[in-house]
């Protein structure tokens, strides 16, 4: 959670007034933040990295599947608990990021890719 915040402070420095697009009141119409986005990435990673803060706990996951090839249904499932991620070396924007201003509201919308990673479950 921390990161995300530190994210947004980062972006705060960018000016986005020249990739606001025009808008009526009544109507929201999404920006393109990928450069800016890219840019407070770059700047934040090593910072979060620094400060121990690229680790997550997982939520246990249980699932359940079967499969039927002609006349015998075989059934498995996978019940995965206690996972961490840690050491998050590489993550990258994954498609394009947005930026909505809705009347007193921020939101920004997209997707990262986190790859490199060390898991961990029991």
């Amino acid at each position: 959670m921390f990161w995300v915040l530190m994210l947004l402070v980062v972006l705060s420095e960018y000016s986005w007034s020249q990739q606001l697009v025009d808008y009526d009141e009544d109507e929201t119409q999404p920006t393109n933040i990928n450069e800016s986005f890219d840019i407070a990435l770059e700047e934040l990673w090593p910072l979060v990295i620094k400060n121990g803060l690229d680790k997550t706990i997982l939520p246990d996951i249980a699932e359940g599947f079967s499969y039927r090839p002609l006349f015998i249904n075989y059934n498995a499932g996978v019940l995965l608990r206690n996972g961490m991620v840690w050491n998050i070396r590489k993550v990258v924007r994954y498609g394009d990021v947005f930026m909505i201003l809705d009347k007193k509201s921020l939101r920004l919308g997209g997707n990262v890719l986190i790859d490199k990673v060390d898991v961990s479950v029991s």
